[in-house]
């Protein structure tokens, strides 16, 4: 298949939720409107309320709230280090989810929602 049918057939269905070869469910990679929202709105005003830096807070929200992941090698599991990066649109948005949960119990902060407007 030459580059420009390959362009037009991925255009085509670029939209649709499920393949229309195969029918497996297509996913999103996390957009970048998520991960900025991620570092201004949730890291940094955690990081700003602890007094630690940005660094060391998605540090510690990597370890407290995504699952951890391994690979097999010879029969044996070995972990892998804990990423935002291969998370879909879905699995971002519910780690957002479950950090402003976190920090409105535990912190008592009210974390911005993605696209809420901000009054000063």
């Amino acid at each position: 298949m030459n580059d420009a049918l390959k362009s037009q057939a991925l255009e085509a269905v670029k939209d649709e939720k499920t393949c229309p070869l195969c029918g497996h469910v297509r996913i999103k990679p996390r957009s970048n409107n998520q991960n900025a929202y991620y570092w201004k709105c949730i890291v940094e005003p955690i990081a700003n309320e602890i007094g630690e830096n940005s660094n060391e807070v998605h540090g510690m929200l990597k370890e407290k709230f995504l699952s951890p992941q391994f690979i097999m090698i010879d029969g044996e599991d070995f972990p892998l280090p804990k990423s935002t990066t291969k998370l879909d649109t879905i699995g971002q948005e519910n780690y957002h989810r479950d950090i402003r949960i976190w920090a409105q119990s535990f912190l008592n902060m009210t974390l911005q929602l993605p696209n809420q407007p901000i009054y000063e």
